[in-house]
């Protein structure tokens, strides 16, 4: 059986497409998930829809039928050795790719705010196999060589090869790269805890929301993040045109933004209640499947199973 991050089993709860045609009631919710009418009513479709797939994937593993092909990920261009690509299943716990973070190295003349030209992208290219033919990982893992030994060389050739901008001496290539973690549960679990926490959160939202409108309105906070005018126009077609201008904009994106941070803590919460509840130690998918829903296998894996 495969085991996968964090990360790609965020990447499966995403493309599960398992309730299509059906919302998920408040008695379902509180049969099956937690039994607490009120922390239903905070969370939104959305949200509802995430937990449901998290309490099916940990009850009952998932089917290819329900599955949508995971992306592959984009090359953004803007590192030596993420290149983007189909994302990986692992077959040892011991794998070291699934373990540990890892370090790689920024390019240092690409913009990652706007689109690569195609002689941007050729000569990022080229950066990437003179970095990796000077072996400059391994030096410097090895204390063979300094960050500034590094920065010196590319100004000295790659940078005046190709008229680049040079670099400061103190300039850092090196960014790491925080792996995520298999997916699993905390070695103990406080119940007592956990119904306090959600209990706190609920009051708090409970607080925020004794204006009928604004305990309507927490179920948009997903619309923080929008332009004034788009705000604003789809705010009038769900809402009295005299609340929302006496309420006013910035105490709109006030009320969203602090709402929002207090569903997801109560989702994040949930969701570890439910690792937790269903006896979730690491857990296992089949190989098969992963393969047929986009995954490969990570090639720490089949190196170290070809060499048993």
């Amino acid at each position: 059986m495969a085991l996968i991050t964090n990360f790609s089993y965020n990447s499966i709860v995403n493309n599960l497409d398992i309730i299509k045609r059906q919302d998920i009631s408040e008695d379902f919710f509180c049969k099956n998930i937690y039994d607490n009418p009120t922390l239903y009513s905070i969370f939104n479709k959305l949200y509802l829809r995430k937990i449901y797939i998290n309490a099916y994937i940990l009850r009952n593993d998932f089917e290819p039928k329900y599955f949508k092909k995971v992306p592959i990920k984009e090359d953004k261009y803007t590192h030596v050795f993420s290149r983007g690509g189909k994302p990986t299943y692992h077959i040892y716990e011991d794998c070291q790719s699934l373990n540990n973070s890892y370090r790689d190295f920024v390019v240092p003349f690409i913009d990652p705010k706007r689109e690569l030209t195609l002689n941007e992208v050729k000569l990022v290219k080229e950066f990437r196999n003179w970095f990796i033919y000077k072996d400059f990982r391994y030096k410097l893992e090895s204390k063979n060589v300094k960050m500034d030994d590094i920065v010196f060389d590319y100004n000295n050739y790659f940078a005046k090869k190709h008229n680049l901008k040079t670099l400061p001496l103190d300039y850092t290539f090196k960014t790491n790269i925080t792996n995520s973690g298999f997916i699993g549960i905390q070695s103990s679990f406080d119940v007592n805890s956990f119904k306090n926490e959600i209990e706190d959160i609920l009051y708090a939202s409970d607080i925020m929301c004794q204006d009928e409108n604004l305990l309507k309105m927490r179920n948009f906070d997903w619309m923080r993040k929008l332009p004034k005018e788009e705000l604003l126009a789809r705010l009038y077609q769900i809402f009295d045109k005299n609340f929302i201008d006496n309420y006013g904009e910035v105490n709109i994106r006030d009320f969203m933004n602090k709402h929002y941070k207090l569903r997801e803590s109560a989702f994040k919460k949930t969701i570890n209640y439910l690792k937790w509840t269903y006896g979730l130690k690491n857990k296992s998918f089949n190989e098969v499947n992963l393969e047929h829903f986009g995954f490969k296998l990570c090639s720490f894996c089949e190196t170290q199973s070809i060499a048993i």
